[in-house]
């Protein structure tokens, strides 16, 4: 018995770890689209700016590949479960954890 509250309790946590990272990806898109002029000052990725310096600083191929690699990550991750639940509970953690220090950073920027 307690062996499947534990199990339930996992699956709980993988999934609400899985939505915040949904989360966080969405406040992020928000925020880019929100603030996309002023973005060649304040966007630090390196990645983010080469895409945006490739686009003439227009966010819309930007978000789109946003929106896409956080699909293919949160289903990628998913995947894992099914494969290997052990590997799938350090992955989630460990993106929801980058996450939670990215909304931070964010929050941090853009309204403080």
């Amino acid at each position: 018995m307690l062996k499947k509250y534990s199990d339930k309790i996992k699956c709980v946590w993988f999934y609400l770890c899985w939505l915040f990272i949904g989360f966080v990806s969405s406040v992020d898109v928000y925020l880019t689209i929100k603030y996309c002029d002023n973005l060649p000052e304040y966007e630090l990725n390196p990645i983010a700016r080469l895409i945006l310096h490739c686009d003439e600083w227009d966010v819309s191929r930007f978000v789109a590949i946003k929106v896409f690699m956080t699909i293919l990550v949160l289903g990628i991750v998913r995947w894992i479960l099914y494969l290997n639940p052990k590997y799938a509970f350090t992955i989630i953690n460990a993106l929801a954890l980058c996450q939670a220090i990215l909304l931070t950073f964010l929050v941090y920027n853009w309204f403080y």
